[in-house]
């Protein structure tokens, strides 16, 4: 039996020398099966090259070319492009010919490289006029499209104007306004300059401004740090504010390996070592970025309250963007001020870790008001909720109660009087080509610098009585028809005449509203009028108002009828003039 299987093998041994030596000697083998050569077709979404390039993939059977024992030759026109060891290989050819020939020589490296197979083969391009043109929108439009057969160059159209022009490419980067449609077309050029015939060769493109990423507020558990965590900073520091960043050193391995990019990173001296980065808004914006896919991110602080992320992938995001394996997230969501301390869970889909940011060192500001220090946190007081209109320092108003962060040494003085009141009464103005019904009204405080600064602003508020219907309501800044007249100094002086009494500690003046050039039909209509003062407080986007009763329901024939009526309308002080001017709103008449 022995005997039998030693004969059978060197029968088999026998007959694979002779099989190899007939394939050896096979110097252009045409034959079916002789050569195991086969050749991938072209798949134009992932080879192409160029415009007028594209891959061909060439692939062989290792089982009967061992891998190290053989090289293969690929030749192109007889012109050798390749020499692989390999198990595929592929070529770069140019796009639209009708066909070309190609050579592969299999050599034996053992005997010097002698070649012991050889094969040829036409192929013949194929034929596409599918531009298929694909438009991804972030920053800008980024085009690309498939080679069209016997193109030359390319045409970009935005709307129907060429904007590019002689593209040897298949893909170019478009800039066009945002907020609005546009149609996008891609043209194909041959030798002749003529347009060659293309389907699917238009896109229509929209590129959003936005400001505010798609996330969601969020409450997870607070933060509760041991004081065992070991941290480990991040080389580069915050562009705003010169922070560090720390990462506990058990997360650092599994969260950010593998990683060129990794940390802090500012686009604008980094480089373009970026995840497709380029393209979207957050590019120009420096960030803390790591390797690390997730569908979704959340960023919370110690308090647990933060924002869960969603469609990461959206280009125009400017807080978070996800690119292919790695997370942006732009610096301003994490940075810390000078003496700040703060940490931030940063949730993945699969994981989470801390990171802790810590600010530079810096002066202890100090704060007082009204003379007596307060207790200085980290730079941040609380102000004091004893001021019924809060507190002012250096040209702001601040509400009682708030925090406020220091910038610098600050010294805060109270505003507890804030006394705002109408004259209940109207006269003419007598200013010529300027004549109408005047207003006025005086505003009062205990604080002199913050009644004469912009943070405290006071107007008048003027409309018919017709329009005004006895509950205030429709009289208030912002309101329609009605007429906002605000306090503006025409000198160096904020008021008409002030009021200032350092006895008692008030402090202002009276200032005026008013309407002129009336046309003849407002002569006998009654106007009336209320006085407003707003205070602009710091960290709030809404100003408080404080408003007086509404007076007035005269008109200026009305005032005129009883200047006329006063006993010393000869001798009060009017010229001939200004008399003639009440004498004409006096007896005007519809009639007129």
């Amino acid at each position: 039996m022995k005997r039998m299987k030693k004969v059978l093998s060197i029968v088999l041994s026998l007959a694979m020398i002779l099989t190899s030596i007939t394939v050896y000697n096979t110097k252009t083998a045409k034959a079916d099966g002789l050569f195991p050569f086969k050749y991938g077709q072209i798949d134009r979404g992932e080879f192409i090259v160029g415009a007028n390039q594209i891959n061909v993939v060439f692939s062989w059977d290792r089982n009967t070319y061992p891998v190290g024992q053989y090289t293969f030759k690929v030749y192109y026109e007889n012109n050798q492009i390749i020499s692989n060891d390999g198990a595929w290989e592929q070529a770069r050819v140019p796009f639209g010919r009708d066909s070309y020939t190609f050579r592969v020589d299999v050599c034996d490296k053992e005997n010097n490289n002698e070649v012991v197979a050889t094969d040829t083969f036409d192929w013949t391009s194929p034929t596409n006029n599918d531009c298929g043109v694909v438009a991804t929108v972030g920053k800008v439009a980024s085009l690309s499209w498939k080679p069209i057969s016997g193109a030359v160059r390319y045409a970009v159209l935005v709307d129907d104007s060429i904007i590019a022009d002689n593209i040897t490419d298949v893909s170019y980067e478009c800039e066009v306004s945002a907020n609005v449609e546009h149609n996008i077309t891609i043209n194909a050029y041959n030798s002749d300059g003529e347009i060659i015939e293309s389907t699917n060769n238009t896109a229509k493109v929209i590129i959003e401004t936005k400001t505010e990423d798609t996330k969601t507020a969020i409450k997870q558990e607070p933060i509760e740090l041991t004081g065992n965590e070991k941290w480990v900073a991040f080389d580069k520091k915050t562009k705003e504010n010169n922070a560090t960043v720390y990462i506990e050193e058990d997360t650092l391995n599994k969260v950010l390996t593998n990683s060129g990019l990794r940390g802090l990173y500012d686009k604008g001296s980094d480089g373009p070592n970026w995840n497709d980065v380029r393209k979207t808004i957050i590019a120009d914006l420096p960030v803390f970025a790591f390797i690390q896919g997730s569908t979704n991110v959340s960023i919370v602080d110690k308090n647990g309250e933060g924002y869960e992320y969603t469609n990461t992938t959206d280009k125009t995001n400017f807080e978070v963007w996800r690119g292919n394996d790695c997370i942006y997230i732009n610096q301003n969501l994490i940075d810390a001020k000078p003496g700040e301390e703060k940490v931030f869970r940063i949730t993945l889909t699969n994981t989470s870790f801390l990171i802790r940011v810590v600010g530079e060192e810096s002066e202890q500001y100090t704060a007082t008001v009204d003379g007596e220090e307060l207790a200085v946190t980290n730079n941040t007081v609380e102000l004091p909720t004893t001021a019924d209109y809060g507190y002012y320092c250096n040209g702001k108003m601040y509400k009682k109660g708030s925090v406020v962060t220091l910038e610098e040494n600050m010294t805060f003085t109270s505003v507890n009087k804030l006394d705002l009141t109408i004259t209940n009464g109207v006269s003419i103005r007598l200013v010529t080509g300027e004549t109408g019904l005047r207003y006025k009204a005086t505003i009062t405080s205990d604080n002199n610098e913050a009644i004469n600064s912009d943070a405290i602003k006071e107007g008048i508020l003027i409309t018919t009585q017709a329009n005004y219907n006895d509950t205030d309501s429709n009289i208030k800044i912002g309101s329609d028809n009605v007429l906002n007249v605000a306090n503006v100094s025409e000198t160096n002086n904020k008021w008409y005449a002030e009021k200032n009494d350092t006895i008692n500690n008030k402090y202002g003046g009276t200032f005026c509203g008013s309407i002129i050039k009336m046309i003849d039909s407002n002569i006998p209509r009654p106007f009336v009028a209320r006085a407003y003062a707003t205070i602009k407080y710091e960290g709030y986007s809404d100003a408080t108002v404080i408003y007086t009763d509404v007076i007035g329901k005269k008109s200026i024939q009305d005032i005129a009828k009883l200047i006329q009526e006063g006993s010393k309308y000869k001798e009060n002080g009017y010229n001939a003039d200004e008399m003639q001017i009440i004498d004409d709103f006096a007896k005007y008449t519809d009639a007129q």
